[in-house]
């Protein structure tokens, strides 16, 4: 099981883009600056007054990607081993 946080607004990360011309044999690398939006998709669930958002992982089961914002906090959770209720107890039980 993974747990990452981080602030809910005005967060800027970087994403890195990598370009490849195979007829050319050339590639390049890119960084994109973006803000930071939570994702809206999957099975809504309540936790601690708050509007979760859990996917479930393709082709593969227990688990998956269970996330929402707590206070100033955006905070994500992903396991391939736990099941969604048990993750969702996990994230319950985080104050």
């Amino acid at each position: 099981m993974g747990i990452e946080q981080h602030k809910a607004r005005d967060y800027v990360y970087e994403i890195k883009i990598e370009e490849i011309d195979l007829q050319k044999h050339t590639s390049r690398t890119r960084t994109k600056t973006e803000i930071f939006q939570q994702r809206t998709n999957g099975e809504v669930i309540p936790i601690n007054g708050a509007k979760a958002y859990f996917e479930a992982w393709v082709n593969q089961s227990p688990g998956g990607i269970l996330h929402w914002i707590q206070g100033d906090t955006y905070v994500e959770m992903n396991s391939g081993e736990l099941t969604k209720e048990q993750m969702v107890e996990v994230a319950r039980s985080m104050n």
